[in-house]
């Protein structure tokens, strides 16, 4: 994505892309993405370049510009793009929160590793190994 500041100052010039959901010839759906330039000026053009980046959601209103122009081999070109006159900004997978990892708890050694571990006991309760 380029800017192109136009002689208005805070003017950009960004291209949006679009998905479009049409039927096939098979009848299942299939998605097209279309690319459209858009122009932001003023104070919207800074939130929109300080803002928004690449993959996230937008919802922008305003008006189609047509422009018609000739290439010099002579062909007429029509060129449409999107004047932007309010933006607003949505919720998008970048902004959400990284979850901290949880710390792992110290796992507990072992009983034949704990040096404070009980003796042998036998079905009564009392040391299998007498010392005497």
């Amino acid at each position: 994505m380029r800017d192109a500041v136009g002689p208005t100052r805070g003017a950009t010039g960004r291209v949006i892309a679009t998905p479009i959901y049409q039927k096939n010839s098979d009848g299942g759906s299939e998605e097209r993405t279309h690319f459209v330039p858009v122009m932001v000026f003023g104070r919207t053009a800074e939130i929109f370049l300080k803002h928004v980046h690449k993959g996230d959601m937008v919802h922008l209103v305003g008006r189609l510009d047509s422009n018609e122009y000739t290439t010099s081999s002579g062909e007429k070109r029509l060129l449409l793009s999107f004047i932007v006159e309010q933006l607003h900004l949505l919720p998008n997978e970048r902004a959400k929160p990284q979850a901290k990892p949880q710390p792992k708890a110290p796992a507990e050694k072992p009983p034949e590793d704990n040096p404070r571990r009980k003796p042998d006991l036998n079905e009564y309760d009392e040391p299998n190994k007498i010392p005497f």
